[in-house]
């Protein structure tokens, strides 16, 4: 019996040794891939995710850039060369009738628009600083102020001074100062619109 248990003995060993080779030659490599494949996949995965999101910023950037480019474009069309003052002034002069204004003084200041087209000689635009004064119903002016940004030349307000005496009551003098921008360059299909 001593000589069957030895070999059982010399068996086992020998099947474990071989099992244990078996396992370190085919099994735990094939384990260790499957391992190394399980982060390649979830790094794969998460460059997806990444790319997936930086395709949803371009598409965002670019919706944002055709709404700046519109926006843009719809603020050149505003912009008239110098050529147009005379009309956009009686065009600022019709429309404060439209709203039942007394308009006593319009004053474009044409020595600053020298100055600025001579301080900045690249620019394309220049700007005029004018100043109204008239007298009417405070809503009327509101409504005045609101259409001036309605209009199609570009006129920026920088300041609205209103003022009310006893012997005006319920007129109210108001002054407004603001910019009209205009382009340098002649453009006849932006001339030909007013």
């Amino acid at each position: 019996m001593k000589g069957a248990k030895k070999n059982i003995l010399i068996f086992s060993g020998s099947m474990l040794a071989i099992l244990s080779v078996m396992y370190g030659l085919l099994i735990y490599p094939q384990k260790v891939n499957v391992d190394t494949l399980t982060m390649d996949i979830g790094r794969m995965v998460r460059m997806v995710e990444a790319a997936t999101a930086e395709q949803r910023q371009v598409i965002t950037l670019e919706q944002q850039l055709k709404t700046y480019e519109d926006s843009l474009g719809a603020l050149q069309e505003r912009i008239f060369e110098r050529s147009a003052v005379p009309k956009i002034l009686q065009k600022i002069i019709q429309v404060s009738g439209n709203y039942k204004l007394d308009f006593s003084a319009i004053y474009p200041k044409y020595d600053d628009l020298l100055n600025s087209s001579i301080k900045d000689p690249q620019s394309p635009v220049l700007r005029l600083p004018i100043e109204m004064a008239f007298r009417g119903q405070f809503t009327r002016i509101g409504r005045f102020v609101e259409a001036l940004e309605k209009q199609e030349f570009l006129f920026s307000i920088t300041r609205l001074e209103m003022a009310i005496s006893a012997d005006s009551y319920p007129d109210i003098r108001a002054v407004v100062r603001g910019n009209l921008f205009l382009r340098r360059a002649s453009n006849p299909a932006v001339q030909a619109k007013m």
